[in-house]
């Protein structure tokens, strides 16, 4: 008799398959000693792969479905994932973060702190992640609800300018979880057992907030900041996203034409606001990532050309003024 994963789908549009990749994983309905959460109202199917373990948790309501996935990894895992139906995915990395093998083997799609709206048709792909604890947090809102609320001459994709897989997978772009984010998706992971409506209307409620924030924050990386202080909030928001997608960062001067804002007052509000030049911000932020992308294993020379620096010697000195050892000295 053939396997079909979708007879006992976890949820339509996210089937996490560990045993297609590792035969010898076992397989249980209850959370690894170790999880960091609970979620009351969460139905659970874990897998311990050797020494490494990955579970997730949903809640099968009708229209909105809250996950969450933990993963403890000793090594790199492979973990295969079926779409079962086209859904649109809010996903938050709190820990972590993962990649998908088809879109590039050792490179994260979604790293920790931030998060993104993800379109999957059907399809199925091979997602990994590094050594280490991993959670992230998502929920899928069904797309046949969405359609009530959205002009259908538009195509559900058609706001995810950014193809992972050719006529697979879109999302948008990535962007920093806010503190307000954070907020709710602890709201959802802590919820306690209620019984009868009141617990759906509950966790409705903290998606719902978290939508209004998301087009809060959308809102704010089109509008034009009006004071200085929402000036260099959206240039850090700019900084990161730049070297999160690995992009060359511009020199002070362009920033600030960028935002209409003179070179000089830019940098004296960024330091009197919070403490530091921006130039130090932005070689903090660029080292932050570079020791991301080193606990993943990136050698140290890919390191430096992916977030150009001028050659090995350079990314070493700053590495080593922020970190006290060598690039190539760390170890995980």
């Amino acid at each position: 008799m053939t396997y079909n994963p979708l007879k006992k789908a976890m949820i339509r549009s996210l089937i996490i398959q560990p045993q297609r990749y590792y035969p010898h994983a076992r397989k249980s309905n209850e959370l690894p000693r170790g999880s960091s959460y609970d979620m009351a109202y969460g139905e659970v199917r874990s897998w311990q792969i050797d020494d490494s373990w990955c579970s997730i948790q949903w809640y099968k309501s009708k229209y909105i479905l809250p996950y969450c996935i933990e993963i403890e990894a000793k090594e790199q895992l492979y973990l295969p994932v079926s779409i079962g139906h086209p859904d649109i995915h809010w996903q938050y990395i709190i820990l972590g973060g993962y990649g998908i093998k088809e879109a590039g083997d050792h490179e994260l799609i979604l790293a920790e702190g931030y998060q993104h709206k993800i379109y999957a048709d059907c399809c199925d792909f091979m997602s990994f992640v590094p050594i280490g604890r991993h959670l992230i947090v998502g929920y899928s809102i069904i797309s046949d609800w969405l359609d009530k609320h959205r002009n259908l001459q538009v195509p559900a994709k058609a706001d995810m300018p950014h193809t992972l897989l050719q006529d697979r997978l879109y999302r948008n772009d990535p962007a920093p979880i806010t503190p307000d984010m954070l907020t709710e998706l602890y709201y959802i992971l802590e919820h306690p057992r209620i019984s009868g409506i009141q617990q759906d209307t509950n966790i409705y409620a903290a998606v719902g907030r978290l939508q209004s924030l998301h087009e809060q924050q959308e809102k704010s990386l089109i509008a034009e900041p009006s004071t200085a202080a929402e000036k260099i909030k959206a240039i850090q928001q700019y900084i990161v996203l730049l070297i999160a997608e690995e992009k060359i960062i511009p020199s002070i001067a362009e920033i600030a034409d960028l935002y209409h804002i003179d070179k000089d007052h830019l940098s004296k509000t960024h330091k009197k606001l919070h403490k530091q030049s921006l130039q130090d911000y932005i070689n903090d932020k660029r080292l932050e990532y570079a020791l991301l992308l080193l606990q993943q294993g990136i050698s140290v020379g890919a390191v430096t050309y992916r977030l150009h620096y001028h050659d090995i010697p350079a990314f070493s000195n700053a590495f080593l003024k922020k970190y006290g050892i060598r690039p190539s000295e760390y170890h995980l």
